[in-house]
């Protein structure tokens, strides 16, 4: 029938009612509830002895289990009717989906059932192709929540059909499931058999089910002519022929399956067979689910909460073998206030169930829920979901963080926290507690929760005084601060404002406002100004933290006349602060929270400013002073100064860049190194950009240009030497008087003339200056004069003589 290492041997003859043994051993007897050796030497169980809790799931149909055909595009058809459509051997594999059989683990299940599936395993005749099977969806008798496979055959063949067990919706295995496949009505002669590295080598009885019609139930759990062969995972059914044979043989095997799924092959002695998937009793499996991720605070609620979920899963139990009692027992962490810890319990509809349940508590953190329905709890799943609260002052002590901080959590961060719990129950007379596993009683859950850091939520409005604005307009501005969580502090603010061209602060005007408080001016160790870049720092009082309330910072500016005409662009303001609930390990520098805005930009007007230009030149004859007579003689030094000035009151006028002219005529040597500037009554400067052109009529041009603008009120002079040479002198030369012409320009700044800024202007002013004739000829040669001179000499020497002569005498 099968290959090595599975290889049994097929009995010598079709097993009967009163087979008495066979190659392979004796078969068994009508067996009762009293434990005869039989069993145990079959590895089956008692109907008083409750199966490990891993093995309790048992797929059972309820009024929410539906029925798909798998089509061969891998869409799903819904199945409605009592009975699925024949399937032939021939056809291939069709496979089934059963929906909404159960829970394993916290996860509804489906069962994918093929249909003469592929079976590697199986060698001899397979010859299927008249073979006939179809799925009575309907209840049959007294069996209303089960589901059978009527097969019909030839004898002496195999039909393999396949069952794999996915998570709901989906074709996704549930690996390493735990359970018990429950056999039912298996009519006639047949051996059925499950993979052997699914089958854990047990079997457990159902206890006797009440026949339909006048045949009663026996009250026995009727296992009837029943052999185990091949490890276990054969075993071979003898049914007495006719009469009410669907009461006998309703018995599960325990398996595991690693992969989710398993075979069932049965080898039909003769051409007909009945075959349901029924449950079994078994005791309550718990399990406190690991990792369950407690509630993340969305600032709802306004608290730290961590939450722990145990699901309870229910197996089926036959119809007279419900629970005696049940009670779940959960113990919250210690440094939980139990007074706090609140419990809802659901069911697997998502259901609020908690009113069925008796619920104690101790001041010891213990919570025992007990359920007031036993039979309503039969085939159900229910989530216990515990949920305690951490305090902000628990969150700021270092000791409570250390010890349940996840330190490998960040933003958010998470605290770790350790649930027990377990179950217990009690089952025709005993009382048991479930087990885990590792034959452990408790079930631990370690719980996270994500930090509530109650995060600042900064917000930062501004506004300014309205236009129009004018060159010399006070504009002043307000920045507000404010925090829009009431659970976060926003402390220690500092605004950064950058002051765009064209606008001067006044720092004297810088004040503060926190909350409802009066406002104060600010101090000058607590703001900074940076002229160049024009970043305003202005920081508030360290111990002041905005919480629903706001900070507000004001100060006023003056719009420079550098503005006008133009758009003084956006201010540009951030403020940030320390962000003191939000969550920070111990040691660790408080986070901060910062925003920005900025204002809108403001055009200046377009003002005219006229400037009021004026220049004069005026000399003073130095040598003169000495002699006091009025002339101006050949050899005199002048002191020349020539004054450019704005005599207009008009604020924001500018004249300039000043530059001077002066023809320095012929008869006048100007001394070079005399050149000095003078702002108003400043120190003098000799000036830097001095350029001499030399004209044809032997004048100089001396032209001094400056970058000074001259403001309403203010004066520019140059001040120069200059010696009046000889020939200026002589009659003959005619240069006397000497014609000293000036001027002084500069553009109209801010004066708006023509269509346009910044008119030149050009001032002038000229000066003659007369010369002493020399009484000697200057235009003599050189040997002339020295015999001129000679002879002057002389006659004066001969008059000195004559003289001394007539006074001797």
């Amino acid at each position: 029938m099968l290959p090595n290492p599975d290889t049994v041997v097929v009995p010598d003859r079709n097993p009967g009612h009163s087979s008495g043994s066979n190659g392979n051993g004796s078969w068994g007897q009508l067996l009762d509830n009293n434990n005869s050796p039989t069993l145990k030497n079959l590895n089956i169980y008692s109907v008083n002895e409750p199966i490990d809790s891993k093995y309790a799931f048992a797929p059972i149909l309820t009024s929410n289990t539906e029925y798909y055909i798998v089509n061969p595009d891998g869409k799903e058809s819904l199945l409605k009717g009592s009975r699925a459509p024949a399937v032939r051997g021939s056809g291939g594999p069709v496979t089934y989906r059963i929906s909404n059989v159960g829970y394993y683990k916290g996860q509804s299940v489906d069962i994918l059932y093929t249909l003469f599936a592929e079976n590697k395993r199986l060698n001899g005749n397979v010859n299927v192709s008249n073979a006939t099977q179809h799925l009575t969806l309907a209840p049959v008798g007294d069996d209303t929540n089960f589901m059978y496979t009527n097969i019909n055959a030839s004898s002496s063949t195999y039909i393999n059909n396949n069952i794999m067990y996915v998570k709901s919706g989906t074709k996704d295995p549930i690996k390493g499931i735990n359970g018990t496949m429950n056999h039912g009505k298996l009519s006639y002669r047949k051996a059925v058999y499950m993979d052997p590295d699914v089958f854990r080598g047990g079997r457990v009885p159902n206890s006797a089910r009440t026949a339909s019609g006048s045949q009663p139930g026996t009250g026995y759990s009727d296992l009837y002519n029943i052999n185990s062969y091949n490890k276990g995972s054969l075993f071979i059914t003898a049914n007495a022929p006719g009469g009410y044979e669907y009461k006998y043989n309703n018995f599960s095997e325990l398996y595991t399956s690693p992969s989710g799924n398993m075979n069932v092959t049965f080898y039909m002695f003769a051409g007909i067979a009945f075959y349901n998937v029924q449950t079994t009793s078994a005791s309550p499996i718990l399990l406190a689910s690991p990792d369950v991720i407690g509630i993340t605070n969305d600032n709802s609620d306004k608290g730290n909460k961590i939450s722990w979920n145990v699901i309870q899963a229910f197996p089926s139990q036959p119809s007279d073998t419900y629970l005696d009692n049940y009670a779940l027992h959960f113990k919250i962490p210690s440094d939980l206030n139990s007074n706090d810890v609140s419990l809802k319990i659901k069911n697997s509809a998502g259901t609020d169930v908690t009113g069925d349940f008796n619920i104690e508590k101790d001041n010891n953190g213990n919570y025992t829920a007990t359920a007031k329905s036993l039979s309503a709890l039969v085939n159900k799943q229910y989530t216990f979901t515990f949920t305690g609260s951490i305090t902000k002052d628990q969150l700021a002590n270092e000791g409570f963080l250390n010890n349940y901080l996840d330190t490998s959590s960040n933003d958010p961060y998470y605290i770790k926290m350790n649930g027990e719990a377990y179950a217990t129950y009690g089952l025709k007379g005993n009382n048991y507690t479930t087990k885990n596993d590792d034959g452990s009683v408790t079930s631990s859950a370690i719980s996270k929760m994500a930090i509530n850091s109650y995060k600042v939520e900064p917000e930062l409005s501004g506004s300014m005084t309205g236009g129009p604005y004018h060159v010399d307009n006070k504009v002043s501005f307000s920045w507000i601060a404010q925090n829009g969580n009431s659970d976060a502090k926003w402390g220690g603010l500092v605004f950064k404002i950058n002051i765009p061209e064209g606008l001067n602060v006044d720092l004297s005007s810088l004040k503060l406002k926190f909350g409802s408080e009066a406002a104060y001016s600010v101090p000058k160790s607590n703001y900074d100004y940076d002229t160049s870049s024009g970043l305003l720092t202005v920081r508030s009082n360290d111990n002041s933290y905005i919480s629903t309330g706001a900070e507000t910072l004001t100060y006023d500016t003056v719009i420079d006349n550098t503005a006008r005409g133009r758009t003084v662009s956006k201010t540009d303001t951030s403020v940030t602060g320390t962000d003191m609930n939000a969550f920070s390990k111990p040691g660790d520098v408080k986070p901060t929270a910062s925003t920005n805005t900025s204002s809108t930009s403001l055009n200046v007007e377009s003002d005219s400013f006229p400037s009021s230009p004026s220049f004069d030149k005026d000399f003073k004859n130095i040598t003169e002073s000495s002699r006091g007579d009025g002339k101006n003689r050949i050899n005199d030094v002048l002191n020349f100064v020539l004054t450019a000035q704005n005599k207009g009151n008009v604020k924001y006028s500018k004249w300039g860049p000043i530059i001077f002219k002066d023809v320095i005529p012929k008869g006048l040597d100007l001394d070079k190194g005399s050149l000095k500037l003078q702002l108003n009554n400043d120190t003098t400067q000799s000036p830097t950009n001095v350029q001499y052109d030399e004209n044809s009529d032997g004048s100089i041009t001396l032209t001094v240009s400056t970058d000074t603008d001259l403001s309403e009120g203010d004066n520019l002079s140059l001040n120069y030497n200059a010696t009046i040479d000889p020939i200026a002198g002589d009659p003959s030369s005619g240069l006397s008087p000497l014609t000293n012409k000036a001027s002084a320009s500069g553009k109209d700044i801010n004066g708006f003339a023509n269509g346009s800024y910044g008119e030149n202007i050009t001032k002038t002013d000229s000066k003659k200056i007369s010369v002493e004739p020399n009484i000697l000829k200057t235009n003599f040669t050189n040997q002339k004069k020295k015999m001129m001179i000679q002879t002057i000499n002389f006659q004066i020497h001969s008059l000195l003589s004559m003289a001394m002569l007539w006074i001797t005498k």
